[in-house]
């Protein structure tokens, strides 16, 4: 479950990357190694598969890992149920997931951005 959360800090980081990225450049990054340029891509921990990102549509993307398990009733509930309220974010901070593969749907948050 530490690797499981490690993961999840891991596309945390990715997520508020991609939301700087938009807020500059007024475009979602075209892949994560022009995210991450010189720094490198993270990596998922344990030879689990490479995180995912794609764009799904305008000013939408997806973030994918593979869990091993589910987030369902773990200690992390609570957080992921107080964040995931947040107003003006519904969902875009929910990182609740079962085992195996899974993609978090994101939408950057214009309205929000200067």
């Amino acid at each position: 479950m530490k690797t499981d959360s490690r993961m999840v800090e891991a596309l945390q980081n990715i997520q508020w990357r991609v939301e700087d990225y938009y807020q500059v450049n007024e475009e979602l990054p075209a892949d994560l190694p022009t995210l991450f340029g010189e720094l490198g891509v993270p990596k998922a921990p344990e030879n689990k598969p490479a995180y995912t990102y794609e764009i799904t549509g305008e000013g939408t993307y997806q973030l994918c890992a593979t869990f091993t398990h589910s987030s369902t009733g773990t200690e992390d509930q609570y957080l992921s149920d107080r964040v995931s309220v947040a107003p003006g974010f519904p969902g875009n901070y929910n990182w609740d997931h079962p085992a195996g593969e899974w993609c978090f749907e994101r939408i950057v948050q214009k309205e929000f951005l200067r």
